[in-house]
């Protein structure tokens, strides 16, 4: 697979125009002409176009000739029959890839194929990075039966693009696909496409007859393309999890930047954004304004030197942003705070990332940690709700903002209740036609967000933050409540961590992946990963660039790998359930889990169970659907799946035609290795072929 690595640019506005390239040709085929061009041609016949018989290995491929990073496939084509009326099997018709063997293991994008005989599987896929999106579980459809006029005459066009990662199909009738980036698959990334084939490709083989191309083309979109930028987000219409607009699911996967817009210069900021969406994860968490919170930034002025507010007798006032004149990051003059926070915000959006923003530092509203008044208070009653609105007008509309009030702060601390400054805050924030996502962080050992204000209107889904023996208890209660809203763990204890006595070692991967998994299986709509020498870039000394390629980071890679495996149905459909697990669940403590966490969805089709330290998984088999199942192992140390004894970057199964419904046996799934700390592994159930 291919390395991702991060390149600080030196400049980011000059490598861009650098970089930046009208699109260009590369090949347009007409093959109504009777030649391929420069394509390779392998059998078929020449009537009309290029037209398969239905023999074996039936294809064109044309090289590019180099990698196409961002580009843009286009094929046109007439059907005599429908394709699936004949024979049983995978047909490829239009492939990319970026190895000229064709081979399954080095695809990077199917454009279409079919499964004949199968209605299930009728002209139904793109391939992303690997990763299958069919069986109708996206709206609108890739392509159905229904797309298909087999009069030999009708024109049907298709075409893929791929923009900096994300791949865009729009289908014969003009609907148009935008597919995650985050979609890990187990082939190459959709971003170094150099071969084109129609027909089929070597792996199967296999084509049918009738199906005419009349053109290809394929279009250079050059290295300086932007992919779509992220949808808006809202809560899921059975309340537990997070869509788009679309209906897509997000597994929303942040880290933890708390100083990014107070200690990084602007191409510093752009490096640690591309190295973390290469690690993809799909969010970032920061705070505009940390006053008293050494651990985060140097006072509140940001790494040119700049304040955010004016004062007012001595003391920041959030009604007076500090706002100058134009814009230019050259000239101090112009270039102040806002024109900073500016920059991250489009820039995490032109990435395709999610900014999770926390107004202020709760020591803004509260003070200290154990709720001691400060001169740092300069949010309250009086004008909560006007810098609320002023962040609204500036950035509500951005379809990428969440915002996150709290700030490690609980909102009650005694006889002094901040509950109204925080309220005032909210309100602000939905003014001025803002829509974004609210939700508030609690700090550790308190109360959580459920408790302050799950029933206000205002708060969008729930954050959490506990030692990883309480974190489990919470999620559970929030999943519980009325009214429904998503949950999730907002800061669990960071990789690295070395505060209160531990060593960084006592917080290492393992550590990460217990608190990231278990939470996500009982019922987390995402996780958000954090390392002790990352979120402060560099305010203790240490060398945050090189924890960007820390084991617990590298990760998390895989937990989003697996979660964006699933279609909408098995996604947004999931569930906690320790009913299902016939044997003790073990305990989930501060340093170590041997806890078996399990669920399900609500058709009781698919199951997900994590084992922390790789102890046989116990199932009750009759109380699932009736089958019979497939089953994976997936390991969340590698991001390989595990079938006959060996790993592998495909999904694989290791068992199938396992029995299950009314009557059946329990069944025990021993992990592949020793049980014991850091060999936890991911057993998955499903009572179809596909995740």
């Amino acid at each position: 697979m291919r390395t991702f690595f991060c390149l600080l640019l030196a400049t980011s506005l000059c490598a861009r125009a650098l970089l930046a390239a009208e699109p260009q040709v590369v090949f347009d085929v007409d093959l109504r002409s009777g030649t391929a061009g420069t394509g390779k041609v392998s059998g078929g016949v020449w009537q009309g176009g290029w037209r398969c018989t239905g023999a074996k290995d039936e294809r064109i491929v044309f090289d590019a000739g180099r990698p196409i990073a961002n580009g843009c496939l286009e094929v046109t084509f007439v059907a005599h029959e429908l394709p699936w009326a004949k024979a049983e099997g995978k047909i490829n018709y239009v492939g990319l890839h970026e190895d000229a063997s064709l081979s399954q293991n080095q695809h990077d994008g199917d454009v279409f194929y079919a499964r004949t005989g199968n209605v299930n599987y009728r002209f139904s896929n793109v391939k992303a990075a690997g990763r299958r999106f069919d069986r109708g579980e996206y709206e609108p459809r890739v392509g159905s039966a229904g797309d298909w006029i087999a009069d030999g005459a009708t024109e049907h066009s298709i075409k893929l693009e791929w923009r900096d990662g994300v791949p865009i199909f729009h289908d014969a009738k003009g609907r148009v696909t935008v597919f995650p980036r985050d979609v890990v698959g187990g082939d190459t990334p959709v971003d170094a496409l150099r071969y084109v084939f129609i027909g089929s490709d070597r792996y199967t083989g296999l084509t049918v007859p009738n199906l005419c191309f009349l053109r290809v083309r394929l279009t250079d979109y050059g290295a300086a393309a932007v992919a779509p930028h992220p949808e808006r987000m809202f809560v899921s219409e059975n309340g537990h999890f997070l869509t788009t607009e679309s209906g897509r699911p997000v597994f929303l996967l942040a880290d933890t930047a708390w100083g990014l817009v107070h200690q990084l210069k602007r191409e510093e900021i752009e490096g640690y954004l591309r190295k973390r969406r290469s690690q993809r994860f799909n969010a970032v968490t920061f705070v505009l304004y940390s006053p008293g919170n050494p651990d985060i930034a140097d006072g509140t002025a940001n790494i040119y030197g700049q304040s955010p507010f004016a004062t007012t007798g001595g003391r920041a006032d959030p009604t007076q942003p500090r706002v100058t004149p134009g814009a230019d990051p050259t000239k101090s003059s112009e270039y102040d705070f806002w024109d900073h926070v500016d920059y991250t915000i489009s820039l995490t959006k032109q990435l395709g990332l999610y900014a999770i923003v926390l107004p202020c530092w709760g020591s803004a509203v509260v003070g200290d940690y154990s709720g001691k008044e400060t001169s740092d208070q300069v949010v309250n009653n009086q004008n909560a709700a006007q810098y609320g609105r002023w962040l609204a007008e500036r950035y509500g509309r951005e379809p990428h903002v969440i915002w996150m009030l709290g700030g490690d702060r609980r909102a009650v601390y005694g006889e002094r209740d901040y509950r109204p400054v925080f309220r005032a805050l909210a309100e602000g924030l939905r003014s001025a036609g803002g829509n974004s996502l609210i939700s508030y962080h609690p700090p550790k050992r308190s109360p959580q967000s459920g408790d302050w204000f799950h029933q206000k209107q205002w708060l969008s889904f729930n954050s959490n933050q506990h030692w990883p023996e309480d974190q489990l208890a919470t999620i559970l209660r929030d999943w519980q409540a009325a009214p429904t809203k998503p949950t999730w763990l907002f800061e669990g204890r960071y990789e690295g961590y070395w505060k209160n006595n531990y060593k960084p070692e006592d917080w290492g991967d393992w550590q990460c992946r217990q608190q990231a998994w278990q939470t996500v299986v009982s019922g987390a709509f995402g996780h958000t990963y954090g390392h002790e020498r990352v979120f402060g870039f560099g305010k203790d000394n240490a060398d945050w660039r090189a924890a960007l390629d820390s084991p617990g980071a590298q990760s998390m890679t895989h937990l989003a790998k697996l979660m964006n495996y699933f279609g909408p149905t098995n996604a947004l459909t999931r569930q906690p359930d320790q009913s299902l697990l016939a044997n003790d669940e073990g305990k989930a403590e501060r340093l170590a889990s041997d806890r078996i966490t399990v669920s399900r969805t609500t058709n009781n089709r698919c199951l997900l169970a994590y084992s922390a330290a790789g102890r046989p998984i116990r199932l009750r088999m009759d109380r699932l659907a009736t089958g019979p199942f497939f089953a994976w192992w997936f390991n969340p140390r590698t991001g390989g799946w595990h079938a006959d004894d060996t790993e592998t970057v495909h999904c694989r199964y290791f068992a199938k035609d396992i029995p299950s419904g009314p009557g059946a046996v329990d069944r025990e799934f021993d992990p592949p290795g020793d049980a014991g700390s850091g060999q936890d592994w991911v057993l998955v159930l499903s009572a179809s072929e596909g995740l």
